[in-house]
């Protein structure tokens, strides 16, 4: 090929490919410009000549094409043609791009805006050219166009320093035709280009200051006449978007204007761009145009910006406080208006200050959150600037007078500037610690403790309002730590002033926050050895609170539960503190509060902390800390120190748990101490703190005055006594207070201020505060004196309460003092016997009070505390009356028995609501006394078991309760009382257990209740009952060891089962044999009653318990025949329309007489409901269970029954399963655990599972049914005991499940085959199998697995009886129904791939031999299982593969061809997988004669529309290659040829199994063709995943290889591909364009007379037509990967 034919060629292809740069799809575009960029890199002249002929082109081509081709343009100048350009060219492409840009007049932004970016990446090597060429456009007759003057501008902007000295006399040519410009859109681009020119000068002047010192005064001419015409004439245009432009160029202008002319317009600019940002809605712009503005004022050092400041500023604040203060870190607008503040700083920085601080004292909360915003930008970004002169002093004061305002926002915002001021040390000037405090409280700000008129009310959300507390207190706790850890300045400024806070009631719920940085900073001090750190003295620093305050206050704030390690805090901080302390007490110390903060530590990480026991080791340390110092004079400082923490705790929301410790440690003071005025005064000041509607204070106070009581009991008592009677309390007089003296540890000024005296009514809250107290008085005053106290004092108070209380509070602590009182009295707590006079009155008061209380609501603890109560005095001298026990449990059960369970209740809702977890607690409490309350009554009855029969008499009635609940309730209380009686039985000669049998008789029917709670319960009662009645009786070991087995067993199941029939007869047995002869006929009689109970499953028990107690004790009802007869014809009559019951009846009936079992209940079962009801399921299992006769009758039945019933119906395309099939089907589920059943199986197995497995392949289509009814039987009279109501028969029905669901009739068959087995071998592994292929079964799509499942099943485990399954098979594989004949051929198949589990090698060939014969059925489903089937030969073994390769192979070569009928080549697709598998194992001369008939008759399946047909074709073409050796080498290689080009194709194939499957077959034909470098990245391609492989790459690498390693082929693969050109499939198109482009492309010059390159263009040009995309753009890529070769042709 000739130099003029290929210039001719390679114009041809970039043609082509410009004109695809104009195809509709953007895809195809994208690589047509690809591809000439990449020509370009190669042929840069002709491919940016070509495109200016395009351009030049009279027929130009559209606009978006345009567009295309100047992006080409473009983007080839810029990457790396910049020096392929030369001069002329350069002058071509300025040239053309300048036509396309001005040839049309009128703008056409996108097409002019593609030229004009030519032009500017011209201009990166040739500016002067592109200059010259644009400015000889400004002809000074007409206007320039549009993107001339643009264009300018940019190419000024990027080349300022070139474009400078020329701009002088472009001004000059351009400031005529300012008066011609009449246009909107012309003004626009004058001013931005004029900008962009003045940006240019100032830049250049700015940079090179010295060169161009003198050209601002030579333009100055052209500036001026320039801000004339466009600030003056222009900015009165219309047009929002000129006026933008027009003002950004006089701001760019300003910076050239000389002094005088700047300072006469500053105004009037101000006031224009004023104007402007009210109308305009373009904001950043104009505030980009102010800041702009104002640094030219600040350069040009402006008089006239002093005067504009104002306005200027509340403008700026205006436009900050619209904006949303969350998003301004990321707001464009506040970045600028923040760049605007910073250069105002520059030259009002204390003006602006004061501005700011002037917004402080605004009522909107907006105009301080600003302020503050601002005020920390310009601390943060302008330091210097804000900490010189007095400004420091002005902003820290300025903050202070925000600090108490109320909106949260505005307290966040403060927090931030707080710490912007501390990292500049600005908290070192006097009076910043306002500032300080402020953090410390806002650190714990909580959301019930919001600030009354925060800005929270404009938050209609609570939610919302809770996030802005949170996001608060977060942003102090931050700021907080930084300044006690990050800012070593501040150190000594924070310490040790920062230690008022810690007594400060602000500051209280911050005082953790606090102590938490305090440790860290005094730890850092102490580290850094500051000896004077704490030589501090508190007369001269009078705010910082004394040693014994700060002792205190940690540790009362360490008595609150120590979460999120406060209470480690706070002892560490008492530890570091020490040294303010004496000597011994920090000797003590060190050794005991490391040891309390590892308890902490332990026990917070254990989640085991306990209240309680962490308050008991706190008070031994004050306790001891009290013992050391030893002096009344700091006794008194202590307890003062506590009373101020009341009245601390008091203003700060009342701290309940920390007044309650803090009562305790007075009560201690009063304990150690001496002194009668301390008790007075402690006393004193102590009631008027106590928040009597708190009874968690109360308790606190009670138990202080009871630790008082210790040691003043009488002087406690009086003063109880005095202000019940409303008496005033006595006060320490000031004149007998002690002299002053040096005090070791001051205290500061008194903060607590003491209640005035109690002087008027005592109301009940007070009352209930005061019997508790004399509660804990009684409990812990001196034994030697208490007994005498309470009869003459302490009784004489509280009398009086025990009747007339009415308020709830006082009620309640009336029962808990009682409580306290009886405990005090008893022996154990006095160490002598006392005998309590009183005690009946108070328990008819506390009954009183009980009875009171709702039966049916509770809402309240007070029953409970009753309960506590009543218990405690039971167990005082004298003993309770039979009369008195009576008393106590009846009007206790009554009142708790009957209590709802659910807070929903309807009488509930009368009451005051209450939570469920509340009302859950509340009713365990009050069971769990009530339970207490049994226990000590039982404890009275000792060994008499008569005594604790009656006591289980007043709770008989609760067993036969409807109410569960009440069921449940009463037999934990039985529990209770048989747990006590046993633990305290002592055997005696004349005990006797009286009443024993009816307790049995009520428990047992209990154990089979619906609440397994019930159950266990029950069954727990019987259990403690038989331990009793062994004591009473004692029976010998072995009779123990046996019961108490099956009292294990019976455990195991009957808590988890209900109807747990074997288990209950278990039981029945066993208590049969506790009745004494004495209590038999009691225990049957009301074992009879329990029957017509109207719970069906007690009903059920007492059947059991009866059968049990006449099968093992039916000789001791001689004489009482005539009643039992006479009670079991009754209870017949009530249970004859319940099978469960009549059943457990029949059964004790058979104990006395014969059995009744008979062949006629077999058609009675067989016409019975189905699915079977739980009724005949007993009876089938029943009737099966008889002997192995029966059962071996039953199944022939059945096997007759299947074999010659119609399984089915069929009307149309409906099959129904036949109902007798579908029955017997069923019943193998009844079946299966019957041991007879089991025996007789192992005979008929091989008929049993053949029949089963018709029946699959019968029931396989059958539609699902609803629930078959069976012959109905005559409904039974109702008898005298009326068991249920209709609408509860109708909903146990509905609960059984059994009358609504369809019957799934393959799911029967499958189970059937499934019971069938398991009755042959019930061990876990086995079941297991069975379980599987019965789950594939149930399924249509995967029946046949299942089938194959089974086999599997068989072979492996039953191979045993396959010599009688294959004969049976025969006759399944023969019929009529097509269905059973495929599951036939499924099961074959199976076992000659399990090689009929190694039996006689003549089971194989019978089996290939009847699977052979039916590949001509003529059923198409038949004929693919059975070809699957025959392929199975290839796990069969070498010998059965030789035998049958030929007639194997034969087959599935054939199959490949058969479709007649079969939806997606499923036969193909069954032969292709069939050859795969048979090849892996077959010789290499079996298969040699069918080598190249297999490679001829697969070649079709490579195209085939089904993926996985192709996927398994080159799967298979792949295994052929080791069948390739000496005698068929040379024909399967030119096979290989063959199939090559395909194989490249389909390695990008849509189907990722398709691509996986080439790139495998690849790998494998590779190494055959002696082409190292292909086969090189064949292994590679092989390797890596489908997201790793790139096509592209691969077929580069793969036509290098072919050229270079088979040239020969070059023109086959080459035209092989090109007829792909032509598939209908536009992925192989596609696939096909590009292998031909890397074939192609990469031929060397010597090689391009293999292929007609003009045969390959052509079809590659008429590619570029393709209706697929892709095929475009493959396409257009390809040819550009043909640029060398074109170039070089």
């Amino acid at each position: 090929m000739g130099d003029n034919s290929g210039d001719k060629v390679l114009l041809s292809v970039i043609n082509s490919l410009y004109t695809s740069c104009g195809d509709r799809s953007s895809a195809v575009q994208e690589s047509a410009k690809n591809s000439l960029v990449q020509l370009s890199l190669a042929n840069a002249e002709t491919v940016l000549l070509s495109a200016c002929n395009f351009l030049n082109n009279k027929g130009a081509p559209s606009k978006t094409h345009q567009i295309a081709i100047l992006e080409v343009l473009e983007k080839s100048v810029k990457d790396g043609n910049q020096q392929k350009i030369t001069p002329g060219l350069a002058r071509k492409l300025i040239e053309c791009s300048v036509g396309v840009m001005i040839n049309n007049k009128e703008v056409v932004p996108e097409l002019q805006g593609a030229a004009s970016s030519v032009l500017v990446a011209l201009s990166m090597n040739n500016f002067q050219s592109v200059w010259n060429e644009l400015e000889k456009k400004l002809d000074p007759g007409s206007l320039p166009h549009y993107f001339t003057l643009k264009t300018l501008g940019t190419l000024a902007t990027l080349h300022a320093q070139e474009s400078c000295p020329k701009l002088k006399r472009i001004l000059g040519l351009l400031l005529p035709m300012f008066g011609m410009v009449k246009l909107d859109n012309m003004k626009f681009v004058f001013a931005t280009t004029i900008a962009e020119f003045c940006s240019a000068i100032h830049e250049a002047v700015s940079t090179e200051p010295e060169k161009l010192a003198d050209f601002k005064t030579e333009i100055e001419a052209e500036i001026l006449s320039c801000f004339d015409v466009i600030f003056n004439v222009w900015i009165a245009v219309k047009d929002q978007r000129v006026q933008l432009a027009v003002l950004e160029a006089t701001t760019k202008i300003c910076f050239l204007l000389p002094s005088g002319k700047f300072e006469e317009n500053v105004p009037k600019i101000t006031q224009t761009i004023s104007n402007m940002m009210k109308k305009s809605k373009e904001q950043i712009t104009l505030l980009i145009i102010l800041g702009t503005f104002l640094e030219a004022c600040v350069e040009q050092k402006s008089a006239g910006l002093e005067t504009i400041f104002d306005q200027v500023w509340n403008t700026l604040f205006v436009i900050v406080m619209s904006l949303n203060e969350s998003e301004l870190a990321t707001n464009k607008t506040f970045k600028e208006l923040c760049k605007i503040y910073s250069t105002l700083n520059k030259r009002f920085d204390q003006k602006q200050l004061l501005t700011i601080m002037s917004k402080f004292d605004s009522k909107e909360e907006n105009q301080k959150i600003f302020g503050l915003v601002i005020l920390r930008h310009l601390i943060n970004f302008d330091s210097e600037r804000m900490s010189t002169g007095d400004k420091k002093g002005v902003i820290v004061s300025g903050l202070k007078n925000i600090l108490e305002d109320q909106s949260l926002k505005v307290r966040k915002n403060l927090a931030l500037t707080i710490l912007a001021i501390a990292l500049q040390d600005f908290l070192s000037t006097e009076g910043s610690y306002p500032l300080i405090e402020f953090i410390v409280v806002n650190s714990a700000l909580k959301s019930s403790e919001k600030p009354a008129k925060s800005g929270v009310r404009k938050v209609k959300d609570t939610d919302m309002a809770s996030q802005l507390v949170n996001e608060l207190v977060m942003t102090c706790q931050n700021v907080l730590h930084k300044l006690f850890t990050n800012i070593i300045s501040l150190n000594f400024v924070l310490w040790p002033d920062s230690m008022q806070f810690l007594m400060s009631a602000k500051c209280h719920h911050s005082v953790h926050n606090l102590s938490s940085n305090l440790l860290l900073l005094l730890n850092s001090l102490v580290e850094n050895g500051d000896e004077e750190l704490f030589s501090i003295d508190f007369e001269e620093h009078i705010n910082l609170p004394r040693p014994i305050e700060l002792f205190v206050r940690m540790i009362i704030l360490s008595g609150d539960p120590p979460i999120n390690s406060c209470g480690t805090t706070y002892m560490n901080l008492l530890q570091l503190l020490n040294p303010f302390f004496e000597d011994e007490i920090q000797k003590m110390w060190s050794k005991v509060i490391p040891k309390l903060v590892t308890y902490l530590e332990v026990h917070e990480s254990e989640n085991s902390f306990d209240q309680a026991a962490w308050e008991e080791l706190l008070l031994k340390l004050f306790y001891r800390t009290l013992g050391l110092w030893d002096d009344e004079e700091i006794y008194i400082q202590v307890a003062d120190a506590l009373i101020a923490q009341l009245n601390l705790f008091y203003l700060s929301n009342n701290d309940s748990q920390s007044k309650y410790f803090t009562y305790k440690c007075l009560g201690f003071v009063m304990r150690q101490s001496q002194s009668k005025k301390l008790v007075d005064k402690v006393v004193a000041e102590t009631l008027g703190t106590v928040d009597h509607l708190d009874q968690h204070q109360r308790e606190g106070y009670a138990i202080g005055l009871g630790y008082g009581a210790a040691t003043h009991l009488d002087q406690i008592l009086e003063k109880l006594d005095c202000i019940l009677k409303g008496k005033p309390l006595e006060e320490p007089k000031p004149a007998e207070a002690p002299p002053p003296t040096k005090k070791r540890f001051g205290l500061s000024s008194s903060s607590s201020s003491a209640p005035k005296a109690v002087t008027k009514a005592v109301d009940d809250k007070l009352k209930a505060t005061v019997m508790l107290a004399y509660g804990n008085v009684c409990f812990y005053a001196p034994i030697n004196l208490i007994t005498s106290r309470m009869e003459a004092s302490i009784l004489k108070s509280l009398n009086p309460h025990f009747a007339s209380a009415k308020d709830l509070c006082l009620r309640q602590n009336v029962l808990r003092a009682t409580k306290l009182l009886a405990k005090s009295m008893h022996e154990d707590h006095l160490k002598q016997k006392y005998v309590f006079n009183n005690r009946n009155d108070i328990i008819k008061s506390l009954l009183t009070i009980i009875h009171s209380e709702p039966n049916s609501v509770l809402t309240t603890s007070t029953r409970q505390l009753g309960f506590v109560a009543l218990a405690a005095l039971a167990q005082l001298t004298p003993t309770l009356t039979d009369s008195d026990v009576e008393n106590v449990i009846t009007t206790c059960s009554q009142s708790i028995m009957s209590l709802s369970q659910d807070n929903n209740s309807h009488e509930n809702k009368k009451v005051e609501t209450i939570s469920d977890d509340e009302y859950s607690k509340l009713i365990q409490e009050a069971f769990d006394d009530f339970y207490d309350l049994l226990e000590e009554i039982t404890k009275l009855a000792k060994s008499n078991f008569g005594q604790m029969f009656k006591i289980f008499g007043h709770l008989e009635n609760d067993l036969l309760s409807n109410s569960s609940a009440e069921k449940l309730r009463s037999l934990k209380a039985c529990l209770k009382i048989f747990e006590t009686f046993e633990s305290q039985f002592k055997f005696a000669d004349n005990s006797s257990c009286e009443g024993l049998g009816q307790i049995l008789a009520r428990l047992l029917p209990l154990c089979n209740d619906e609440e397994s709670n019930i159950r266990s319960t029950s069954l727990k009662c019987i259990e403690r009952l038989y331990k009793i009645s062994t004591l009473n009786k004692p029976a010998d070991e072995d009779t123990k060891a046996t019961v108490e087995s099956v009292f294990d067993k019976i455990r195991v199941t009957i808590e988890s089962t209900v109807n747990s029939f074997g288990q209950l007869n278990d039981l029945s047995k066993v208590v049969s044999f506790m009745v004494d002869v004495q209590e038999i006929l009691q225990y049957t009689l009301t074992l009879f009653g329990g029957i017509s109970n109207s719970n069906q499953s007690h009903s059920a028990a007492a059947c059991i318990a009866l059968n049990g107690i006449f099968k093992h004790r039916s000789e001791q009802f001689n004489h009482n025949i005539s009643s039992i007869v006479s009670e079991f014809c009754s209870a017949m009559e009530t249970v004859i329309s319940d099978e469960k019951l009549k059943q457990g009846l029949l059964k004790a009936y058979k104990v006395f007489g014969v059995a009744h079992l008979s062949p006629v209940v077999q058609e009675l079962l067989l016409s019975q409901s189905i699915p079977y009801s739980a009724a005949t399921k007993e009876l089938w299992t029943s009737l099966c269970s008889v002997n192995s006769n029966v059962t071996t009758q039953v199944l022939r039945l059945f096997l007759d029954l299947l074999t010659t019933k119609q399984p089915y119906e069929e009307k149309g395309t409906v099959r129904t399963a036949s109902r007798i099939v579908l029955a017997i089907t069923l019943t193998f589920e009844v079946l299966k655990d019957v041991e007879n059943v089991r025996e007789v199986v192992k005979t008929l197995f091989p008929e049993l599972l053949i029949a089963l497995l018709a029946n699959v392949g019968s029931l396989l289509k059958t539609e699902n049914l609803k629930p078959a009814s069976g012959a109905a039987k005559p409904a039974s009279k109702t008898s005298r005991f009326s068991r249920k109501k209709k609408n509860a028969e109708e909903k146990e029905s509905d609960v059984s499940g059994q009358t609504t669901s369809l019957i799934v009739p393959r799911e029967a068959a499958s189970s059937a085959l499934k019971y069938l087995l398991e009755t042959l071998n019930n061990e876990v592994p086995f079941i297991q199998q069975c379980e599987q292929f019965q789950e594939k079964l149930t399924q249509k799509d995967t029946v046949f697995e299942g089938i194959e499942k089974l086999a599997d099943v068989i072979c492996e485990n039953l191979g045993d009886y396959l010599a009688r399954i294959v004969p049976l098979a025969f006759n399944t594989l023969n019929s009529v129904y097509e269905d059973q004949r495929s599951c036939a051929a499924s099961f074959f198949g199976q076992l000659v791939f399990n090689k009929c589990g190694g039996q006689d090698g003549g089971l194989i060939d019978s089996v290939m031999n009847v699977l052979l014969s039916k590949l001509i059925d003529s059923c198409y489903e038949v004929r693919k299982i059975s070809l699957e089937a025959i392929s199975n030969i290839a796990n069969a073994g070498i010998e059965n593969v030789k035998r049958f390769s030929t007639p194997v192979l034969n087959a599935l070569v054939m199959g490949l061809e058969d479709n007649k009928e079969g939806p997606q080549n499923e036969i193909t697709l069954v032969s292709l997988n069939g050859l795969q598998k048979v090849l892996e194992v077959i010789d290499e001369p079996s298969v040699r004669n069918v080598l190249n008939t297999i490679c001829i008759r697969i070649k079709s399946c490579y195209e085939k529309n089904h993926a996985k047909v192709r996927s398994a074709a080159f799967q298979l073409f792949g295994s052929l290659t080791k069948f390739c050796t000496d005698e068929s080498k040379v024909t399967f290689i030119d096979q290989i040829h063959s199939i090559l080009p395909t194989l490249l194709l389909h390695t990008n194939d849509e189907d990722e199994d398709v691509t996986l499957a080439c790139k495998k077959t690849l790998n494998q034909v590779s190494p055959l063709l002696k082409s190292p470098k292909l086969q090189q990245f064949c292994e590679i391609a092989h390797k890596k995943s489908l997201a790793q492989f790139h096509y592209g790459e691969f077929l580069n690498n793969v036509a290098k290889s072919l050229i270079a390693e088979i040239p020969e082929k070059l023109n086959f693969f080459i035209t092989s591909n090109v007829q792909f050109f032509k598939s209908a499939n536009p992925k192989l198109r596609a696939n096909a364009a590009l292998l031909v482009g890397f074939l192609v492309g990469n031929l060397p010059e010597e090689q391009s007379h293999v292929v007609s390159i003009d045969h390959v263009l052509n079809s590659l040009t008429a590619l570029l037509k393709d209706s697929d995309v892709q095929v475009r753009s493959y396409t257009a890529e390809s040819l550009g990967l043909l640029s060398n070769l074109i170039a070089n042709a």
